[in-house]
């Protein structure tokens, strides 16, 4: 699908469009899967909070335990749409607090996964 028609289903129900255009010009298939749950990474990093407030606040602000998974999962697709890695950090540092109710239970993985993928969308660079 390059003639920007929208595809809706499951992985995209907002109908994103599945191609985004690279900066060299070329089509980039943007049907990023949102992975299964880290649920061991969320066991740690909650009761890192519970047992260490500030230091369990001072890691989810960082991003970096849960940038880095996922860039390895994403980084191969957004780097040619004009994403670096500090900048997806930076997004994923901005998502925080949604991240921080997942932590705690309070938002399901696809919800915040999802919204952060949105998120993600919306900061690639205009092709």
């Amino acid at each position: 699908m390059t003639d920007g028609s929208v595809a809706r289903g499951p992985g995209n129900p907002e109908g994103v469009p599945r191609w985004v255009w690279a900066q060299g010009g070329s089509p980039v298939d943007w049907d990023l899967p949102l992975p299964e749950e880290p649920v061991e990474l969320r066991a740690r990093v909650r009761a890192l909070v519970e047992q260490a407030p500030e230091q369990g606040a001072a890691l989810i602000d960082g991003a970096e335990w849960i940038a880095d998974p996922l860039w390895e999962r994403w980084g191969p697709l957004l780097e040619p749409a004009g994403m670096s890695r500090a900048r997806f950090l930076q997004v994923v540092a901005g998502y925080r607090r949604e991240l921080w109710l997942w932590v705690m239970g309070e938002r399901t993985w696809a919800q915040s996964a999802g919204g952060l993928l949105g998120r993600v969308r919306r900061r690639l660079p205009a092709g």
